[in-house]
């Protein structure tokens, strides 16, 4: 009889630790650089959008590093044809309209605290590509006339030179230009795990709700001169 009750509370040992290791692990998402003093509706988290988003994610399980990226880092969105064990996707929903909106995230750090992973990352709500190329090509024909009001041979050069490399000077812009959408938007991130020694399946985080302001273009904060160093 000792036999068995031993055997009985063994296995129910061994089944709390199944189910405690099949627990979702919880993951939490912050947003770093909200606007100071601004006035929105309670709830409502005020962002820039001439600044890159700063995007914390906390996971509280120990990731283990063959389980990412090669570079070890939790990637965020992957790219299509990426197949990683784990990883965390953001998706950002217009409050408006109920439409998915893209984003383009870049990695920027991570760390871990009290057994949790906490990988950071930029995201940027993308403006519709319409949009976005036509501010673009104002900024290159806005220098070109700039180049063109001046007199003499040697900028008559310049111009010829600026005119054949446009195609390449609007995609080299493009690489720099970043600007939010602007509006109302809702966040939220999702933990999708496979691995077999972890926990498998998908869980997300809680809902924020950000909007954006209008504080200026990209292409102006690159007429301000930029600050003397002491």
């Amino acid at each position: 009889m000792k036999t068995i009750l031993r055997f009985l509370l063994s296995a129910s040992m061994g089944c709390m630790a199944c189910a405690k290791a099949e627990e979702a692990p919880v993951l939490t998402l912050a947003i770093l650089n909200p606007l100071a003093e601004e006035s929105v509706p309670a709830g409502v988290i005020p962002l820039s959008n001439i600044k890159r988003i700063d995007v914390e994610f906390t996971l509280d399980r120990k990731i283990e590093e063959e389980d990412v990226s090669e570079s070890g880092v939790l990637p965020v969105n992957p790219a299509q044809g990426q197949n990683p064990n784990e990883y965390i996707t953001i998706k950002v929903t217009d409050v408006a309209s109920g439409a998915p909106v893209p984003v383009k995230v870049n990695y920027y750090g991570s760390g871990g605290k009290d057994g949790k992973k906490i990988v950071n990352y930029s995201m940027e709500i993308l403006q519709p590509s319409e949009v976005r190329l036509a501010k673009i090509q104002a900024w290159v024909a806005e220098v070109r006339a700039q180049q063109a009001a001046i007199p003499g041979e040697e900028s008559e050069q310049l111009l010829n030179k600026f005119d054949e490399k446009s195609a390449e000077l609007v995609a080299a812009m493009d690489k720099l230009y970043y600007e939010n959408r602007l509006g109302k938007f809702k966040v939220i991130a999702e933990y999708h795990s496979k691995a077999p020694a972890a926990w498998v399946g998908t869980t997300s985080s809680q809902e924020l709700v950000v909007e954006v302001k209008d504080k200026g273009s990209f292409v102006e904060t690159l007429k301000k001169p930029t600050p003397e160093k002491p």
